[in-house]
């Protein structure tokens, strides 16, 4: 009985939500925020005439193996710490996986403008 209990117990407690943890340090000079719907990761830099903006960091904790949702929430906060300086784009310095004893993702970018041209140019 103290057995069936406690994995009733066990199976009712909810499981931890682990939402992404993040900071932009921004430039000396940022814009104006904007929606981050309008950011894009890149994986190295667009053109030549990007404006560095500031440098984000996000980590990210995960229970078994990161998933779709993980990663939807890595990025979605990484384009919401971009977008409040302005920024229209992040480039990824480095993107790690660490599964030892505390299993997270770990997340270091440039938050970058990108002229509207150039941005084109390079989808």
């Amino acid at each position: 009985m103290g057995v069936l209990a406690l994995l009733v117990l066990f199976a009712l407690t909810p499981k931890p939500v682990l939402a992404p943890k993040g900071i932009v340090l921004p430039a000396q000079q940022v814009r104006a925020p904007i929606s981050a719907d309008h950011v894009m990761i890149y994986h190295r830099a667009p053109s030549a005439t990007t404006v560095t903006l500031g440098q984000i960091r996000v980590e990210l904790g995960f229970n078994n193996q990161p998933n779709e949702d993980t990663k939807m929430a890595l990025f979605q906060k990484i384009k919401s710490l971009a977008a409040s300086v302005g920024a229209n784009g992040v480039i990824v310095n480095y993107l790690v996986s660490n599964d030892g004893i505390r299993k997270m993702i770990t997340f270091i970018g440039t938050a970058v403008y990108v002229p509207q041209s150039a941005s084109r140019s390079a989808q």
